[in-house]
């Protein structure tokens, strides 16, 4: 009635190639390992100001308007992210408003948005103030999604 196909026997791959096949990629993570604890770190970055630099194109006059721009509205996020109770969510708004705006300023001044969020990074590791001579405070609560 019916037929049955028969396969052909698989080939039998010899021991050597057997052998390389796991060798080759065992070489390969060895070496890289190697490489990896005899590579010298790269040197460390210069955060310092030195007069007045320039970093993405942007003097540090400019870098500073452009963080106390996002700074000044960090009331008003903050009073926005209030109408939730947990302190997570309160966070999580208060950074999307942040996000939202970076990604304005950045469409706006035609600059890379990797860019504008590392003026911002820059502007509070160095403790720049707003328009009305505050600086903000970096700060992160721990994780906790909604639930609800």
């Amino acid at each position: 009635m019916g037929t049955t196909t028969r396969w052909p026997a698989p080939a039998r791959i010899p021991l050597a190639w057997q052998v390389a096949s796991l060798l080759l990629p065992l070489c390969m993570l060895a070496g890289l390992g190697w490489r990896l604890t005899v590579a010298k770190p790269p040197a460390p970055l210069d955060a310092r100001t030195v007069g007045n630099d320039e970093r993405f194109g942007l003097t540090l006059v400019q870098r500073k308007a452009i963080y106390a721009d996002i700074a000044g509205h960090d009331k008003e996020w903050r009073d926005l992210a209030a109408r939730f109770e947990d302190t997570w969510s309160q966070h999580d708004d208060y950074h999307i408003h942040v996000s939202r705006h970076i990604q304005n300023i950045a469409a706006a001044r035609k600059l890379p948005l990797q860019a504008v969020f590392l003026i911002y990074d820059e502007g509070l590791r160095r403790h720049w103030t707003d328009a009305d001579g505050r600086w903000l405070e970096a700060t992160w609560v721990p994780l906790r999604p909604r639930t609800h």
